[in-house]
């Protein structure tokens, strides 16, 4: 096994990452880029071009950049951009449309999730390569059309021209939020987007989990009360799955270790190891390694699938536990989830990582990296663990 922990191993395992999708992800004839690849790296979609794939493309990219200096890297974020403002950016409404086909939108429907990835990508530009402008744009276009109510969190979202407001709240859009406003702060140092990150960090995953046992839930009402069948009326697994998300609270524990690093209160420390050994080492599974997927009330597996993306968000917190705490234990888990990782979930000869295996570690599906999921889980978390290292801005 490699040192999982080495600077040189998280590097070179970023770049190999990006070495599947850049520059052959780069659609140089419509603008953006090609996010629907098979696993030998055939693209199977040359049309759809999805707003969160688009930008979390963006984002690997800056990355890159900042981390290689690739100079392809560089025009690939500003490619990328570019598209987001000239193509899935409404010129009326100013809100990023969900779906593009070729360089038309085809899905104009506004939503939290998506413009949270779009401050993102800015902000994360921001750092290396553009001005921040457009990134003040976005964060408030996002405060002024999503952020709503006594409670201050962002509405799901919205039909093209900002009608008919969806009465479902999600606890997913707002984490991707925080994340985004943690970005924006370091880009920029303006108090007022940690301080909006701090606002939704307290409500999601303190305040709210308080009165259940401390776990978070996915799914609300419009007035943020819990709402267990709002998954089954949906039918939508990838955005909306039944149930809790070892995952999720996984990625939660990460963003509460960001704001103990900016801000240094305890508090923040206290909770993401609590969220950790109450919702994330219950659902690995001891016999055959790897996380399920969502987990019930009663605390049983409901979808026993093991996820691209729940290893690299625990492998992260993990990490950052250990350098918040000093405590053994966490770096013993990070290293037990790379090993797994490493084993089931990486493709070691054409770079990337596999979509998902079935929970006896076999995969059964040929996509690899449909829309939307362009590795940004992997990148993203071996980029913190490097910052945690001091290895990376």
């Amino acid at each position: 096994m490699p040192d999982f922990a080495s600077p040189d191993f998280l590097k070179s395992h970023i770049r190999q990452c990006l070495d599947f999708y850049f520059p052959v992800a780069i659609d140089r004839e419509k603008g953006g880029f090609f996010n629907a690849f098979l696993i030998d790296g055939t693209i199977y979609d040359r049309e759809t071009k999805h707003l969160v794939g688009m930008s979390r493309m963006t984002y690997n990219a800056a990355i890159g950049f900042e981390l290689f200096g690739d100079e392809m890297l560089r025009d690939a974020v500003r490619h990328g951009l570019n598209f987001l403002e000239t193509v899935l950016r409404d010129p009326v409404s100013r809100g990023y449309g969900w779906v593009a086909k070729g360089d038309t939108v085809a899905d104009p429907s506004l939503k939290a999730y998506g413009h949270a990835f779009v401050l993102l990508a800015h902000a994360t530009a921001a750092r290396k390569i553009v001005p921040d402008a457009c990134l003040r744009d976005v964060a408030a276009l996002i405060e002024s059309r999503f952020i709503e109510g006594p409670q201050q969190l962002a509405i799901e979202g919205f039909d093209a021209g900002w009608a008919n407001p969806d009465s479902y709240r999600g606890q997913n859009a707002n984490m991707h939020l925080c994340e985004a406003m943690i970005a924006a702060y370091e880009a920029t140092g303006s108090r007022p987007f940690l301080d909006r990150a701090i606002h939704i960090a307290n409500k999601i995953a303190i305040e709210f989990p308080a009165a259940h046992g401390g776990f978070i839930h996915e799914h609300f009402t419009s007035d943020w009360a819990v709402d267990p069948d709002a998954a089954k009326r949906a039918n939508d697994h990838t955005f909306r799955p039944e149930g809790f998300q070892p995952g999720h609270h996984a990625e939660w524990a990460k963003l509460l270790l960001t704001l103990y690093r900016l801000t240094g209160e305890d508090r923040f420390k206290t909770r993401a190891a609590e969220i950790f050994d109450l919702a994330v080492t219950p659902f690995w599974d001891e016999a055959r390694g790897g996380f399920y997927y969502t987990f019930d009330e009663n605390l049983v597996p409901i979808d026993r699938d093991k996820y691209h993306w729940l290893p690299s968000e625990s492998f992260s917190a993990a990490y950052l536990l250990y350098k918040a705490t000093g405590e053994q234990r966490y770096l013993d888990w990070y290293n037990k989830i790379w090993a797994w990782t490493w084993e089931y979930m990486i493709d070691r000869e054409r770079g990337g990582w596999y979509l998902r295996v079935d929970e006896n570690n076999r995969r059964y599906d040929e996509p690899k990296s449909p829309p939307v999921k362009a590795d940004y889980h992997a990148i993203s978390n071996c980029f913190e663990v490097l910052r945690a290292q001091g290895h990376a801005a």
